[in-house]
């Protein structure tokens, strides 16, 4: 088991949900 791989996987993770609150805002924007 790799640090590299661990840390890729924690890098995935929290993009993913960065770009779900991301889009969360534009989406509360634009509502308004």
């Amino acid at each position: 088991y790799s640090i590299v791989a661990y840390i890729y996987l924690i890098l995935t993770v929290g993009l993913s949900l960065a770009l779900r609150a991301l889009e969360q805002r534009l989406r509360r924007q634009h509502g308004e």
